[in-house]
């Protein structure tokens, strides 16, 4: 089954691009635009759906991609610098689609007001879902916030200490100051820092997305009338399989 952000970027797509689809949704396509209808409006919602739709599906895969994408050693790479990017790249994408999201409700209410003639259940209703997106992001907000605006670079506490380690392992003058337990010490350090740290963003992801993408789907849910009443245009019953 077709989740809501599916559901409505097929719709807004094959309204842009009836041409594609059997006669019988051509048809009904035509039939299903208002006098309203305005092809720049519906292209201009498709592109914002159609980019939360991506940042979801992107952010989805991270757990894989904190388990599994690290470069071999000969790439001259420590997987702690790919932990790293993955951290960063991953927090990056959560607060993009967080201003996604507060963009497209923000941008909907600023539209509708220009067709609606009884506007303050609307803005009541788009206000509440903005603080929704708001509390649900706020701690990854947080972390991404430190990040872009304070004067330092967003420190993990196992990547840092798989950095330590493996700094001291692999610099000559310092190695040779280490006893052997010092060594194999260090050496397990920066094995369980790396094991740890995929492990905790790994989680991280999966607990996250269930919560993001619950979120957006609700979101969906709630403004597809919305959105349907500005571009003056009906849904397609593209669920249904007797359609001819």
């Amino acid at each position: 089954m077709q989740q809501p952000i599916d559901l409505i970027t097929t719709n807004l797509f094959l309204f842009l691009n009836p041409d594609i689809v059997i006669p019988g949704y051509q048809s009904e396509v035509q039939s299903n635009k208002g006098h309203r209808y305005n092809e720049d409006a519906v292209k201009k919602y498709q592109l914002m759906f159609a980019a939360i739709r991506w940042l979801l599906k992107k952010l989805s895969k991270y757990p894989k991609f904190f388990t599994n994408f690290y470069p071999p050693d000969e790439t001259g790479i420590p997987q702690y610098e790919a932990l790293q990017h993955h951290v960063h790249a991953y927090l990056e994408d959560s607060e993009t689609l967080k201003n996604k999201l507060t963009n497209l409700v923000g941008t909907l209410k600023n539209d509708l007001q220009q067709v609606m003639t009884e506007k303050k259940e609307m803005k009541a209703a788009l206000d509440f879902i903005k603080s929704e997106i708001y509390r649900v992001f706020e701690q990854i907000s947080s972390i991404r916030g430190d990040h872009r605006h304070k004067g330092f670079i967003f420190a993990d506490r196992y990547v840092t200490d798989a950095e330590i380690a493996k700094t001291l392992l692999s610099t000559p003058e310092l190695k040779k100051l280490l006893t052997e337990k010092g060594l194999h010490g260090l050496q397990e350090k920066e094995k369980m820092s790396l094991a740890e740290g995929k492990k905790f963003w790994k989680d991280t992801a999966e607990k996250n997305f269930e919560q993001i993408s619950g979120l957006t789907n609700e979101i969906i849910e709630r403004i597809d009338e919305f959105i349907y009443v500005l571009l003056d245009i009906k849904p397609l019953k593209i669920e249904d399989p007797n359609h001819n």
